[in-house]
């Protein structure tokens, strides 16, 4: 009976080894699927082993297999490590400068602005073989070109 009572009556008082907390030794089992200071894996399989009161916290800022969308609107939806190299990298609404005018444009942008750029070099029109930035050719071609 001794015996019994101190290792195998589920009736008897025992303590969680990962938070302190005393209970029935047959509510042990169902505890400890809930133990908030008991140490799980991730659920997405990242790696990282958290205590469970953990979990939420690290699913919601710090997990890099999380899906997100893209902050920059492009509608993309890929986990947070992707994300990384995709909204610096290849994502169509990144902004990048514009190598003659220096003024930062959306990636999808960036052609139509060249289209445009007022610092950016084009050939005379004519053909006289002048190169000049595009806001100083209109004057170029009204007044110096030789070939007008």
């Amino acid at each position: 009976l001794k015996v019994h009572e101190k290792e195998k009556c589920p009736q008897r008082i025992v303590e969680c080894e990962h938070c302190s907390r005393e209970m029935k030794s047959c509510e042990l089992a169902m505890h400890l699927e809930m133990c908030p200071k008991m140490e799980v894996s991730c659920e997405l399989k990242c790696g990282k082993r958290l205590c469970g009161e953990k979990i939420a916290q690290h699913l919601k800022q710090e997990c890099g297999l999380v899906v997100e969308t893209c902050r920059l609107r492009c509608g993309v939806k890929m986990t947070r490590n992707e994300l990384k190299i995709h909204v610096t990298e290849t994502c169509v609404q990144r902004l990048i400068p514009c190598k003659h005018c220096k003024k930062d444009f959306t990636f999808c942008d960036m052609t139509r602005h060249l289209d445009k750029c007022p610092k950016m070099e084009v050939s005379c029109g004519l053909k006289c073989g002048v190169v000049m930035c595009r806001k100083d050719m209109t004057q170029h071609v009204e007044q110096d070109c030789v070939e007008k």
